[in-house]
């Protein structure tokens, strides 16, 4: 009887044995817990925080108490599930390695600072169901290049990657200009507002361009962009309210309108490069401006009332050409006009030797004889072209004429203005500095001098574009890098 038993005890061991084992458990999450009333998170070992239920995130203050804060290095990406309908403050900031964010369409509020700080994220797609974004929902997020918004949505909407926000009552206000952008910016027409925090750390913007539209600026709306040279603010802007450029370190220049009539605490505080100030208004106009406390840079910078910045209407401070040719009518180089400079009109050769004659401080030559037989010796340019002939700066096109209308071309705008110089030596060739200059080009030495000091950069691709023609602006700013 006990080997009977001990048999079918055995035999059942071996049949359970031989049965499939227990499908495996979905891994098991890292941590979790909730994070509202009906709300819970999870956070998986692949990286993914996960929100899931109905209702409202709760809001913190310390990022300490956030219950996923300790784990946010191993947080890659954040998934909140349908159902949720906010975003709590500081939810996920600094969460520094996700760069992947997934919203439902029952979102409608992103509080203050939720990915602040989130270094990775690249793009983020806002629902149609959002009605509110708080101003620093995206602060410190440097690599963010690009907001979407889904079709639908009555409140928001993204313009080349830039996030807006229209009201019924016709104000269009410019919320948040991805801190990952660079390069230069123009504000679209028909923008009314600047948003608090608009611009907040765009330290790659060189350039932004406000439109007419624009009336009013939000505190600290450019705050620590770094890369900014110049500001010309519209008119019709009332105030400049408190940090709106604290911290933007390369500002040199701002142009002010005569609306202003008061500039906020610590609007300009760290501004350390900020040297002139134009203001549209007279100096009893300046003087009623109401200017609050820490605003030393404003307050030391040189102020130049009833100036628009310019000696041109067309030439605007947010140009990158506008300190070349505020250097050239200072230096008596181009002729201070009320009229236009027209930047972008080609440059003729007549042009650039009526430039480098005025840089020399237009000196007597022996006779207005210039040699060649299309420049009369009653034109405007003979003494110009007399000069340059007589100091080989030109040489005309070996058959007698010079072809003063004729546009001048990048290269023999170099090679004019290295001749002028006196031919400097350089360091080396042209050759594998722009690919499309041959060592045995005429303007060969020229170029070379030219990138290495940096008065040429070329097309970015290793291109010096030779026979490209000048613009106005380009010929000026040869000559300030050159000059100034």
């Amino acid at each position: 009887m006990k080997k009977r038993l001990l048999c079918v005890f055995a035999l059942c061991c071996l049949l359970m044995g031989m049965l499939p084992a227990p499908a495996a458990d979905a891994a098991e999450p890292l941590a979790s817990g909730d994070c509202g009333d009906a709300l819970a998170w999870t956070l998986d070992p692949a990286g993914t925080l996960t929100v899931s239920g109905t209702g409202a995130m709760d809001d913190w203050v310390y990022n300490k108490d956030v219950p996923w804060y300790a784990l946010r290095e191993r947080v890659l990406r954040i998934v909140v599930e349908d159902g949720v309908t906010s975003l709590g403050t500081i939810a996920f900031a600094y969460c520094a390695n996700a760069t992947e964010v997934t919203l439902p369409e029952s979102l409608t509020i992103i509080s203050d600072y939720v990915f602040a700080y989130c270094t990775a994220l690249a793009e983020i797609t806002l629902p149609a169901s959002v009605t509110q974004v708080a101003p620093s929902a995206f602060s410190g997020c440097t690599a963010l290049a690009s907001f979407a918004v889904a079709d639908g949505n009555s409140v928001y909407d993204a313009e080349d990657g830039v996030l807006y926000r229209s009201s019924q009552d016709g104000t269009r206000t410019l919320v948040c200009c991805p801190a990952g952008r660079t390069g230069r910016f123009a504000v679209p027409d028909g923008v009314t507002d600047i948003g608090e925090r608009a611009f907040y750390g765009c330290a790659g913007l060189t350039a932004i361009s406000l439109s007419d539209s624009v009336n009013a600026i939000g505190a600290m709306a450019f705050q620590l962009c770094t890369g900014l040279t110049g500001m010309e603010v519209p008119d019709g802007v009332t105030e400049i309210p408190s940090a709106a450029f604290s911290l933007c370190t390369g500002l040199t220049r701002m142009v002010l309108p005569a609306s202003i009539a008061a500039i906020g605490a610590t609007a300009y505080s760290y501004c350390t490069a900020l040297t002139d100030v134009y203001f549209a208004g007279t100096a009893e106009d300046w003087e009623a401006v109401v200017i609050g406390d820490d605003n030393a840079p404003l307050t030391a910078a040189a102020m130049h009332c009833d100036s628009s910045g310019s000696a041109f209407a067309d030439v605007t401070i947010d140009t990158y050409y506008y300190d070349a040719v505020a250097w050239a009518t200072e230096n008596g180089v181009l002729a201070a006009s009320d009229g236009l400079f027209l930047p972008n009109a080609d440059c003729t050769r007549a042009q650039v030797v009526t430039l480098l004659y005025h840089a020399a401080g237009t000196p007597e030559t022996d006779g207005s004889e210039s040699g060649f037989s299309d420049v009369a010796a009653d034109s405007a340019v003979a003494a110009a072209v007399a000069w340059a002939a007589q100091q080989e700066i030109i040489s005309g096109d070996g058959e007698g004429r010079f072809a003063p209308d004729a546009t001048c071309s990048r290269a023999e705008l170099l090679a004019m203005l290295y001749r002028y110089l006196g031919s400097p030596e350089t360091g080396g060739e042209a050759e594998g500095r722009f690919s499309d200059v041959a060592p045995d080009a005429y303007y060969a030495a020229a170029a070379a001098w030219a990138a290495e000091t940096g008065v040429a950069c070329g097309d970015g691709t290793g291109r010096l574009l030779s026979d490209s023609g000048c613009t106005r602006a380009q010929a000026v700013t040869f000559l300030y890098r050159a000059l100034g």
